[in-house]
């Protein structure tokens, strides 16, 4: 499962600092992560999950990319 986070009040206003997003990649049974790398924004989960699965080796593997959600 891909699967990208925005983690609450991760964020730092006063020095101008946005909350941190993260791109996850880890298995459905057992909940174990394979991976992450942080964005700057979430507009670009789209590019960055290209660059998540080079990191790993996922050959024969099925994957699974949640929902994307449009903010406005």
């Amino acid at each position: 499962m891909i699967d990208g986070t925005t983690h609450r009040r991760s964020h730092d206003r006063p020095n101008g600092k946005a909350a941190l997003h993260l791109l996850s990649a880890r298995t459905a049974e057992n909940r174990l992560a394979l991976g992450q790398t942080a964005m700057n924004d979430t507009s670009i989960e789209i590019t960055t999950i290209p660059q998540l699965l080079d990191l790993l080796d996922l050959r024969g593997s099925t994957i699974m990319i949640a929902a994307m959600e449009r903010r406005r």
